[in-house]
């Protein structure tokens, strides 16, 4: 596996008069995350050399797209920058080697379209076999929920910042099997929790789709919506993980 490297010296991202790398600290300290499974960047000198997804920002691999060519699928947000269009199913996110055997963390930007403000963040990508469950991050009105096939917070209970055309929220979802719990971040403030026992041995459906959800139907559902910056990591990060994360999310335009 093909791995990039950034070596570098003290000082060297902040010397006076020394060319700087287009790279910052935290982006740095995210690539060194362990855990980090995959990371891409939504715009256009991200796209895999094929326009069928992006490339993964530390390894090089391609994240792909559902069948849709990545150019199609990159416009201007209302921020003047570019960000990736989802609402078909072709346009999610999808890999199914993301594993959910273990504890994991899922972040991104996201930003909705219509005025229904309604998204569908992220779920296991393949349908559940016997045994198993799907998770899931979704939202309706603006509003959130997170749970399993038979665990879920409520839209109702949802008191955080809501979905809007004209800002960017930053959600952070972790599943932590040794504890059982599954929580939801928004704007680096917890705003949704599950705690359950069941969650530390509930056999999950593999696979990570950002950008839509799969239920009942191995298609995914994907509403009209802008994304950012989709991260996965095979842990639940620490708080101070969590931190590093939220502030790169608030500071990153792809």
């Amino acid at each position: 596996m093909t791995v990039r490297q950034i070596i570098q010296l003290a000082g060297t991202l902040d010397i006076p008069g020394l060319p700087q790398l287009d790279v910052t600290q935290d982006e740095i300290s995210i690539a060194n995350l362990t855990p980090l499974k995959l990371w891409a960047a939504t715009a256009g000198w991200g796209a895999s050399a094929d326009d069928l997804g992006f490339e993964d920002r530390v390894t090089g691999n391609k994240i792909p797209l559902n069948g849709s060519a990545t150019s199609s699928r990159l416009v201007n947000a209302f921020d003047g920058s570019q960000a990736l269009s989802q609402g078909t199913a072709g346009a999610v996110l999808k890999d199914d080697s993301f594993s959910t055997a273990g504890s994991f963390t899922i972040a991104m930007n996201l930003c909705a379209i219509n005025d229904e403000l309604t998204c569908a963040p992220a779920s296991s990508s393949v349908l559940p076999g016997s045994g198993q469950s799907y998770w899931f991050l979704a939202s309706s009105a603006g509003k959130f929920r997170i749970g399993t096939t038979s665990l879920s917070t409520q839209f109702a209970d949802y008191l955080g910042p809501l979905l809007s055309r004209t800002a960017w929220l930053r959600l952070i979802l972790k599943y932590d099997r040794a504890v059982g719990t599954m929580t939801l971040y928004v704007n680096g403030v917890q705003q949704a929790k599950l705690t359950n026992d069941a969650l530390k041995t509930l056999s999950l459906a593999p696979g990570l789709v950002m950008g839509g959800l799969v239920t009942t139907t191995a298609t995914p559902t994907s509403p009209p919506c802008l994304m950012r910056s989709p991260m996965g990591f095979n842990s639940a990060l620490s708080d101070s993980e969590l931190a590093l994360v939220d502030r790169y999310l608030s500071k990153t335009l792809y």
